[in-house]
C-alpha cells in the first residue's frame, strides 16, 4: 500500500498549482499527517525533488518555470511585512530568505509567498510562535530568492524597495 500511496502523493503534487499541505494530502489519502511526512521522506530518499514550504509540499514546475533573481535587503524587523508586500504586490514570489551567519555559514528558510494573504499568514505565524526572523542574526541584512514572470516586475519591486530604503 505504501508504494501506491507514494505514487498518489506524486500525482497530487504534479497536478497542484500551489503547495499542498500535509494535512490535505492526509485527508485525501485517508491516513495521518505523520504517514504523509514519512512517505515524503522516503520519496526524497529515492531522489524525488519534493520541496517543503510553510504552506505545504510542491514539485518543481509551475512557479519554478519563472525567472529567478536574488534581492539583497536590510531593514529592521518591523519593516518585514512592508518589504514582503512590496515584492508580492509587484508580482514576485518570495521563495526564501537567506542570511550569512559568521559561524554557521548560509542559513536558508523557505517562504513561498506570492500574495498579501500569504504575507499576512506568515507574519501572523511569526507573531503567534514568538520566533525571531533569520535577519535578526545579521542586523537586518538578508537575501531573498524571488521568482517573476516579467523583468519589469522585478525592476518595479526593486524600485519600490529602494524608495522605501529597504535595499542593501
Amino acid at each position: 500500500m505504501s508504494k501506491g500511496r507514494q505514487r498518489k502523493i506524486l500525482q497530487l503534487l504534479q497536478a497542484a498549482s500551489e503547495p499542498v499541505s500535509g494535512s490535505e494530502l492526509a485527508q485525501q489519502l485517508e491516513v495521518s499527517r505523520q504517514v504523509i511526512v514519512q512517505d515524503v521522506a522516503l520519496l526524497r530518499a529515492r531522489d524525488h525533488d519534493i520541496i517543503a514550504t510553510p504552506r505545504g509540499y510542491l514539485l518543481p514546475g509551475g512557479l519554478y518555470e519563472q525567472q529567478q533573481a536574488v534581492v539583497a535587503v536590510q531593514h529592521a524587523p518591523e519593516q518585514t511585512e512592508k518589504e514582503l508586500n512590496i515584492m508580492v504586490d509587484n508580482g514576485l514570489t518570495v521563495i526564501d530568505v537567506v542570511v550569512e551567519h559568521s559561524i554557521y555559514g548560509e542559513l536558508r528558510g523557505n517562504l513561498m509567498l506570492s500574495s498579501r494573504r500569504d504575507v499576512r499568514q506568515f507574519m501572523q505565524s511569526v507573531r503567534d510562535e514568538g520566533v525571531s526572523l533569520l535577519s535578526s542574526l545579521t542586523g537586518g541584512s538578508h537575501l531573498h530568492t524571488v521568482r517573476y514572470r516579467r523583468r519589469e516586475d522585478l525592476a518595479a519591486a526593486e524600485k519600490r524597495l529602494r524608495e522605501a530604503g529597504l535595499l542593501s
